[in-house]
C-alpha cells in the first residue's frame, strides 16, 4: 500500500539531510521532488501543485530547533497536510434510521458486492446490528448467487427476488421485509456498468428516490488511479453520495485516488478494503494513513486489530498458566491462530514505525506459520502439554512427521522457552480484562545498568583530563552486616572506575576522634564523597556525626541542609535509598501521577523522605501520599487503597495478601534475616512483604533480596559522580 509513493517521498526528504535550516532554495528542490512523487502516484496536477504550495508556505520561515533537523520538520508538516488532503478526521457511517438504509453504487468490477458483504460483517460484529443484504443487481450473470454466498459466509440475512427484473421494486420490498423481521440495517447492492452511462445513472437515481437512503456509499477501485477520481465526480454530480469506499488497497495501487478524491468531490473516504478476506475492511483514518505513507507506522490501527482478536476468557486461562509455568505448545498454537486472524502479515509489519521501509523488499509469506504448526501438530498431546518430555528420539520423530529437521525442531523449542521467560516478566495490568501480569522490579539488573552508565561517564571524564571520582567510607567497629555493606561499596567503586578510601576505627573510638577524621576528609580536595556507615556505637551521637559531614560531600543525603533542599525540591543529593526507589519507578515506567501512595514506616532514612518525594510535583511523584507506621489504626483499610505501597518497617512479612488491592505496585525496602532449615546456611532473607502470597495481586513488586538494596549502592555512586563533576 503506497510503497512507491513512500519511497519517493523519502528520497525527497533526503535533500534536506544535513541542512541546518530551511531556505527558499532547499525547500524548492524538495518540493519539486515531492510534486514528482505525487504525480507519479497518479495525483492530478492541480492537486499536486496546490498541495506542495501549502507545504512550502508552512515550511518557509519555520525555525528549526537544535534537536530537530529540517527533514524532520518537513515530515511533520507533510503529515499534517496529507491528513488534511485526505479529510483530516475519519467520518462515521450514518446508522440512525429504522431501518438505516445504505445504498451502494459504483462501476462493475470495483468490488461493490464484496464490500456489501464485508460491511454487513463489520456492522454485525462491531456495531451489534442485524443487517439485511439486498440483491438489486439483476443484470450481471451470477450476481445474485455471489451475494447469497457472501451472506451465508458472514452469517447475515439476504433478500432476493429472482423473478423480478425491477431493482426499484426489489429495494422497496426489501425495506418492508426488514421492518417486518427486525433488521435495523438494509444494505442495497446495486448493478454496475463497465462505464458511466445515462441508463445506469437513471436507475440508481430511481432507487435513491424510492428508498430514501440514510447513507449512499460510492465504491471505487483504487487501482484505476486518476480515472477513479473522474468516475467519483460523475457519480457525485448525480447522486450526491455521502462517502467513498476505496477497494483493493492491498494491490498494486499508486495511491492517487486516496490522495485526490476528497479535494475533487469534497466527500470523505469512509472505508478501505485491505484484503480479499471478509474481515479485510477498515474504517479510513486520514491521519493514520498519512503516517503510514511517510513511513511513520500506524500503531493505533495495529492495537485495534489486536483487540478485535482478544479473547478475555482465553487470556485469563493463559495468564494463570504462565504464572504456574504450565504454558504449553497448545496454548502457543492458539496465540498463533489469533495473530493470523489479524490480517496480512506484511500489512501488520508496515504498521510498526520504521518497519514499512525496512521491509519493502522482503516478501513475508502469510503461510510462514505453517512450518511451526506442522511441528506442533506432530507432537503428542502430552508433549504439547509438557515440552520437557522432548528428548532426542522424540524430536527425531517430530521432525520426520512434520517434514522438517531436528535443527528446526530444536530452534522452535528454544524460541518457545525464551518466549515463556519473557511472558513471565511481562508487565502491567491488562486494561481490557483486568488481568494482572506481575513484573518484577529487578533492582539488581537496574543497578548494574546504572553502574555501566557511570563507568562510561567516568571514562569520558578522565579522557577529557578530569580526575576519577573519589569516595571515602568510615567504618566503626566490626558489625558483620556493616562490614558486608561497606565492602560491597568498595567493590562497586572499583567496578565503575572510582578511587575509594576505607577508614576503620575500633568500636571504642571516641566521638572527638571520629569528628576529627570527618573534618580532615571534608578538607581533602581529592575526596568527593563521604559516608559514615550506620549504626554507630551508643556513645557516639549519630546526628552530630551526620551534621559534621560537609553537605557538598554528603552523598548519603542525610545532612539537614540537603534534607531541607530536598523538601523544597531544590537541586541536592537525595538520600540513596529513596533515590533508588525513584529510579526503579522511572526506569520501569510505573505510573505515579495522581496515584495514591501509601508509605508504611516513618524512618528518616526511607519513610519520611519518600513521603516528601512522592508528593512533589514531578515524575516519579505527583501522588496523594499517606504516611503510616505499624501502630496506625485501620492500617489494613488504608493499605488496601494504595496504588503504590512502599514498606520500610524491618518486620519480616508484615504485609500480607489481604492488605493490598489487585494491581498494586509494591516497593519492599525491609530485609530481615530469619532461621531456615531449607538453606545450607540455616538462614534466609525476608522482606517486609509476604512475597509469595502477595505477588499474584501486584502489577509491580520488588524482590528481597535483589530489589531496593542494590539500588542504594548504585545511587550512592551516582551522587559521588555528581559531586565530582560539580568541581569541574
Amino acid at each position: 500500500m503506497f510503497e512507491n509513493l513512500s519511497e519517493k517521498l523519502d528520497k525527497a526528504f533526503k535533500l534536506l539531510k544535513g541542512q541546518g535550516s530551511i531556505s527558499e532554495i532547499n525547500v524548492a528542490q524538495t518540493m519539486k521532488e515531492i510534486r514528482k512523487a505525487l504525480l507519479s502516484a497518479d495525483v492530478d496536477f492541480k492537486t499536486a501543485k496546490s498541495f506542495t504550495a501549502r507545504v512550502k508556505e508552512k515550511a518557509m520561515g519555520q525555525k528549526v530547533l537544535a534537536a530537530i533537523n529540517p527533514g524532520q520538520l518537513l515530515t511533520k508538516i507533510m503529515q499534517e497536510e496529507l491528513a488534511e488532503l485526505m479529510g483530516s478526521e475519519h467520518s462515521e457511517i450514518n446508522l440512525k434510521g429504522s431501518p438505516a438504509v445504505i445504498l451502494i453504487a459504483g462501476l462493475q468490477g470495483s468490488g461493490k458486492t464484496t464490500f456489501a458483504g464485508k460491511l454487513a460483517l463489520l456492522l454485525k460484529s462491531k456495531k451489534n446490528k442485524r443487517p439485511l443484504l439486498v440483491a438489486c443487481d439483476v443484470y450481471r450473470p451470477a450476481a445474485i448467487d455471489q451475494i447469497v454466498v457472501l451472506a451465508e459466509q458472514v452469517g447475515v440475512a439476504i433478500f432476493q427476488d429472482r423473478k423480478s427484473k425491477n431493482p426499484v421494486e426489489i429495494a422497496k420490498n426489501a425495506i418492508k421485509h426488514a421492518k417486518a423481521n427486525g433488521h435495523n440495517v438494509v444494505i442495497v447492492d446495486t448493478a454496475g456498468r463497465l462505464a458511466v452511462d445515462e441508463k445506469m445513472m437513471a436507475e440508481i437515481t430511481a432507487i435513491k428516490s424510492a428508498t430514501n437512503p440514510h447513507e449512499i456509499l460510492f465504491v471505487v477501485d483504487s487501482m484505476t488511479g486518476q480515472d477513479a477520481v473522474n468516475t467519483a465526480k460523475a457519480f457525485n454530480d448525480k447522486l450526491n453520495y455521502d462517502g467513498v469506499v476505496l477497494t483493493k488497497l492491498d494491490g498494486d495501487t499508486r495511491g492517487g485516488a486516496a490522495l485526490t478524491i476528497r479535494s475533487v468531490v469534497d466527500k470523505p473516504i469512509k472505508f478501505i478494503g485491505t484484503s480479499e478476506k471478509m474481515d479485510g475492511l477498515d474504517v479510513f483514518h486520514p491521519d493514520r494513513m498519512a503516517s503510514r505513507i511517510l513511513g511513520m507506522g500506524d500503531v493505533i490501527s495495529l492495537v485495534e486489530r489486536a483487540q478485535q482478536q482478544f479473547d478475555e476468557d482465553e487470556a485469563r486461562k493463559v495468564q494463570k498458566k504462565i504464572a504456574k509455568n504450565k504454558f504449553g505448545f497448545d496454548d502457543f498454537l492458539k496465540q498463533i491462530q489469533q495473530v493470523k486472524k489479524m490480517g496480512n502479515m506484511k500489512d501488520l509489519v508496515g504498521m510498526i514505525p520504521g518497519m514499512g521501509k525496512a521491509m519493502k523488499d522482503v516478501d513475508i509469506d502469510d503461510d510462514a506459520f505453517k512450518g511451526i504448526e506442522a511441528i506442533i501438530y506432530s507432537m503428542t498431546k502430552e508433549e504439547r502439554k509438557n515440552p520437557k518430555l522432548l528428548n532426542g528420539s522424540r524430536k527425531k520423530r517430530i521432525a520426520m512427521g512434520s517434514g522438517s529437521t531436528v535443527v528446526e525442531v530444536n530452534q522452535l523449542i528454544k524460541q518457545f522457552s525464551q518466549m515463556g521467560k519473557m511472558m513471565k516478566m511481562m508487565q502491567g495490568v491488562c486494561l481490557k480484562c483486568d488481568i494482572i501480569i506481575m513484573q518484577l522490579l529487578d533492582g539488581k539488573k537496574t543497578a548494574n545498568d546504572i553502574k555501566e552508565e557511570i563507568a562510561i561517564e567516568v571514562t569520558t571524564l578522565v579522557a577529557k583530563g578530569g580526575k576519577k571520582p573519589h569516595l571515602a567510607a568510615i567504618l566503626v567497629g566490626s558489625d558483620g552486616a556493616s562490614e558486608t555493606y561497606v565492602n560491597a561499596k568498595v567493590k562497586a567503586c572499583e567496578r565503575v572506575g572510582f578511587d575509594s578510601t576505607l577508614v576503620r576505627f575500633d568500636s571504642d573510638v571516641s566521638e572527638e576522634e571520629l569528628l576529627s577524621e570527618i573534618e580532615k576528609i571534608n578538607n581533602n580536595l581529592d575526596i568527593d564523597g563521604l559516608i559514615v556507615q550506620l549504626p554507630l556505637p551508643k556513645h557516639i551521637d549519630e546526628m552530630k556525626v551526620t551534621e559534621a559531614i560537609s553537605p557538598k560531600k554528603d552523598v548519603d543525603g542525610f545532612h539537614p541542609s540537603n534534607i531541607g533542599r530536598m523538601t523544597l525540591n531544590s537541586p541536592t543529593f537525595l538520600p540513596a535509598t529513596p533515590a533508588g526507589i525513584l529510579e526503579l519507578l522511572e526506569r520501569h515506567k510505573v505510573e505515579t501521577v495522581g496515584k495514591h501512595c501509601v508509605i508504611v514506616g516513618r524512618s528518616n532514612i526511607v519513610g519520611l523522605p519518600m513521603s516528601i518525594l512522592m508528593a512533589q510535583k514531578s515524575y516519579p511523584g505527583n501522588c496523594t501520599v499517606t504516611l503510616t507506621h505499624s501502630r496506625t489504626q485501620n492500617l489494613k483499610k488504608i493499605t488496601k487503597t494504595a496504588d503504590i505501597l512502599i514498606v520500610a518497617l524491618g518486620k519480616a512479612e508484615f504485609v500480607t495478601a489481604d492488605m493490598v488491592k489487585d494491581g498494586v505496585c509494591i516497593i519492599d525496602v525491609g530485609i530481615t534475616r530469619v532461621k531456615s532449615d531449607k538453606t545450607k546456611s540455616g538462614w534466609k532473607l525476608l522482606g517486609d512483604v509476604a512475597f509469595e502470597s502477595v505477588k499474584d495481586k501486584c502489577s509491580f513488586i520488588t524482590p528481597v533480596p535483589g530489589g531496593v538494596g542494590p539500588m542504594t549502592i548504585a545511587m550512592l555512586l551516582k551522587n559521588t559522580l555528581i559531586a565530582a563533576k560539580s568541581k569541574t
